[in-house]
């Protein structure tokens, strides 16, 4: 029986490409975007640079405005726009702070957390960054009153981060709840689902991205769209608490 779900936060609780795009678009208007399916794809290269710096940010080795230059430098390269200099990377990482001052969670998220509580699961938040930075993104969601604080674990208050089994396991530990009884939702199949599946908890992928990764690792349930969150409660608890 699952006792406890964890959530990650960005492009999990809410849509992340919206304020990145609405960023972009201010930061670099002479960039011509033809369609949404194009922001898409240079999100998911923003990501992928994002997670290849952030360890690098983590272990103090770059700062923030040199993770934030690097990210971007790296997402624009790979799109043959190499001629855009930090000043207005750094003002696209301005704006693109202020855009997630205005996020809103899927519609879904705070009838399933609902749910959840209602038949008494803990909810809780694991997820990489600043903790200030990740807090804010949690407040702006309106969700600050749906997590206990000893239930939110974000990597910059510890000397570890995803996938790292070790910010898992210690979820586990302040619950006090086995990992087969806890429940992992994240969007990142390396450090959501992997790195959860390596502390021994079940796992929902969030692969609304539509990513093909390769790792061997199985998730518990996949679901591929914001509309099919609900089948988190269908799948695991339908039953279990009639």
């Amino acid at each position: 029986m699952i006792r406890a779900v964890y959530f990650d936060v960005d492009d999990t609780l809410y849509d992340q490409l919206l304020p990145f795009k609405a960023a972009f678009k201010k930061a670099f208007p002479n960039i011509v975007i033809t369609n949404n399916s194009c922001y898409e794809r240079i999100f998911k290269i923003f990501r992928t640079c994002s997670d290849s710096i952030f360890p690098k940010y983590e272990e103090k080795q770059v700062s923030v405005e040199e993770m934030w230059i690097k990210r971007m430098s790296d997402t624009l390269n790979n799109i043959r726009e190499s001629d855009i200099d930090s000043r207005r990377i750094l003002n696209f990482q301005r704006i693109y702070n202020d855009e997630l001052e205005h996020i809103k969670p899927f519609s879904q998220i705070p009838q399933l957390i609902s749910s959840l509580k209602a038949i008494n699961v803990s909810v809780g938040i694991i997820s990489n960054g600043d903790h200030k930075h990740q807090i804010d993104k949690i407040v702006s969601l309106g969700l600050e009153n749906d997590f206990l604080q000893k239930n939110i674990l974000i990597s910059g208050d510890y000397s570890f981060s995803k996938p790292d089994r070790r910010i898992f396991e210690k979820a586990l530990g302040d619950e006090q709840i086995e990992s087969n009884c806890t429940l992992y939702v994240g969007d990142n199949f390396y450090s959501d689902v992997y790195g959860a599946k390596t502390a021994g908890l079940r796992t929902v992928w969030f692969n609304h991205r539509n990513r093909h990764p390769r790792f061997e690792v199985k998730p518990d349930l996949i679901i591929n769209s914001p509309q099919e969150l609900s089948k988190i409660y269908s799948y695991f608890f339908k039953g279990e608490h009639n």
